[in-house]
C-alpha cells in the first residue's frame, strides 16, 4: 500500500524516503479494484465541500492512468490552484494590508496546508476572501455593500461553516461594518439574521443528514459530545478558567505551528526562523499603512477583538467537545493552523496611518523577506527526502 511506504515517517522525525523509491512509485499502475475501508472519524464530520478541489484532480489523475502516487500530487496540485485563486482575490480586494496579507498567504504553514489535503486549505482561502470583503465595505468611505454583496457575503459564510463550523463567528465582522451604510436600521438587522441565519440552518441540516444515516460522530468510545457540552454548561468558570489556562499554556506551541511546523507536525524550521518571522510580520503590519483613504476606528478594532476571542473560544471548545473526555483537565489536540485565518485580523489591530516610510521599501524587502522563508521551508521538508 502507498500508506505503507510513509507511515512509518509520522513519529520518526529524523527518518527519510529514498528518491528511488518515489521515482518507483510514481511508475507503479494502480490497480483500482484493491480497495479498502478506512475509518477517520475527526474528518468525517466534515462536509465534501473542503474536499472537491482535492477529488477533481483524483478523477482527473484516474483519467489520465497515472499512478496512485501521481493522482495524490495531482489532487494537492488542484487545491493549491483554487487557493491561490481565492487568496490572490482577497489581496486584490482588501483595502488595507496588501502586503500584510502576502506575508501570511506565504507563510511556510499557510503554504503547506494549501498544497495538501487538508480541508484547512479552502477555509484559509475562503476565511480570507470573506475578511477582504468585510473590510473593504467596512474601512472604505467610497463602498456601500449593496444585495449582491449580501448574497456573497451568506455564500461565504455558509461554504466557511460547512468546512469548519468553529468560524461561522466569523460573521461578527460584519458588525464593524458602519450602520449609516444599512439605513434605516430595521433593514440592518433583517440583512444580519439572514446572512447569520442562513449558514447555521445549512451546518445543521448537514449534521442531521450524518445523524439520520446513523454516522456515530463521536471520534472515540471514550469521548461523549453531548455529556461534554452538558458539563461545560453546568461549569461556565471551572471551563473559562481551563480555557484561558489552556492559552496560556499552548502560547508558544500554537505561534511557532501557526508559522510553520511541517512534515507529520514533526518537522520545525530552524529555530532562529520563529522570532524572526514574528519580527518581520510585525514590522510588515506597522509599515503596511499607505492607504490614503482607509481609517480602522477604535470600535471597529474592539470588534475585531471580540470577533477573534469569539472564534478562539469556539475553535478550542469544539476540539474539547468532539475530541477530549468528558470534564477533561486540559484541552488537547488545539493546532496553530486553525488560527492562520485570524492572522489577519490580528493585524488590522495595530494598522497605523502616522509611520511614513517609502513605498519602494516594502515592494523590496517583503518578497524578499517571503522568499526567504519559504526556502527555509522547502530545504527543511527536503530533509526528509534521501537523494543517494
Amino acid at each position: 500500500m502507498l500508506e505503507d511506504s510513509f507511515l512509518w515517517m509520522t513519529t520518526k522525525p529524523s527518518s527519510k524516503v529514498a528518491f528511488s523509491r518515489l521515482k518507483e512509485l510514481l511508475r507503479e499502475p494502480l490497480n483500482p479494484t484493491q480497495t479498502q475501508f478506512f475509518t477517520f472519524k475527526n474528518s468525517a464530520i466534515y462536509s465534501p465541500i473542503g474536499y472537491l478541489p482535492q477529488s477533481l484532480g483524483l478523477l482527473l489523475g484516474r483519467q489520465l492512468a497515472f499512478s496512485l502516487l501521481g493522482q495524490f500530487y495531482l489532487g494537492r496540485i488542484f487545491n493549491v490552484l483554487i487557493w491561490i485563486a481565492l487568496t490572490y482575490t482577497s489581496i486584490h480586494l482588501l483595502p488595507v494590508h496588501k502586503w500584510a496579507m502576502f506575508v501570511i498567504a506565504l507563510m511556510p504553514m499557510t503554504i503547506t496546508q494549501a498544497a495538501s489535503y487538508s480541508i484547512d486549505s479552502i477555509l484559509n482561502g475562503l476565511s480570507f476572501l470573506f475578511i477582504a470583503l468585510v473590510i473593504r465595505a467596512a474601512c472604505n468611505e467610497s463602498v456601500k455593500p449593496v444585495w449582491r454583496d449580501f448574497i456573497l457575503w451568506i455564500i461565504l459564510l455558509s461554504l466557511i461553516t460547512l468546512s469548519k463550523s468553529a468560524y461561522v463567528l466569523l460573521a461578527g465582522l460584519l458588525l464593524i461594518i458602519p450602520l449609516k451604510k444599512f439605513m434605516p436600521w430595521k433593514k440592518f438587522i433583517l440583512v444580519m439574521a439572514i446572512i447569520i441565519g442562513i449558514p447555521l440552518v445549512t451546518y445543521m441540516a448537514w449534521i442531521k443528514l450524518l445523524t439520520n444515516s446513523g454516522i456515530n460522530l463521536s471520534v472515540g468510545e471514550q469521548f461523549n459530545p453531548g455529556l461534554q457540552i452538558q458539563w461545560i454548561f453546568g461549569n461556565i468558570l471551572p471551563y473559562s478558567k481551563l480555557l484561558i489556562l489552556n492559552y496560556v499554556r499552548m502560547a508558544l506551541p500554537l505561534m511557532v505551528s501557526c508559522i510553520g511546523y511541517l512534515g507529520w507536525l514533526n518537522q520545525p524550521l530552524p529555530s532562529n526562523a520563529y522570532p524572526t518571522f514574528v519580527l518581520f510580520i510585525f514590522l510588515t503590519f506597522i509599515l503596511d499603512h499607505n492607504y490614503t483613504r482607509i481609517r480602522v476606528l477604535p470600535w471597529q478594532r474592539i470588534g475585531i477583538v471580540g470577533v477573534v476571542a469569539a472564534c478562539m473560544l469556539t475553535i478550542a471548545t469544539s476540539i474539547f467537545v468532539i475530541s477530549n473526555p468528558v470534564a477533561y483537565y486540559r484541552i488537547d489536540g488545539i493546532q496553530g493552523r486553525y488560527f492562520i485565518p485570524l492572522v489577519p485580523l490580528i493585524g488590522l489591530l495595530i494598522y497605523n496611518n502616522t509611520i511614513r516610510i517609502p513605498g519602494w521599501t516594502l515592494k523590496l524587502f517583503v518578497p524578499l523577506g517571503s522568499i526567504w522563508f519559504m526556502v527555509l521551508a522547502v530545504l527543511t521538508v527536503l530533509q526528509r527526502i534521501q537523494f543517494y
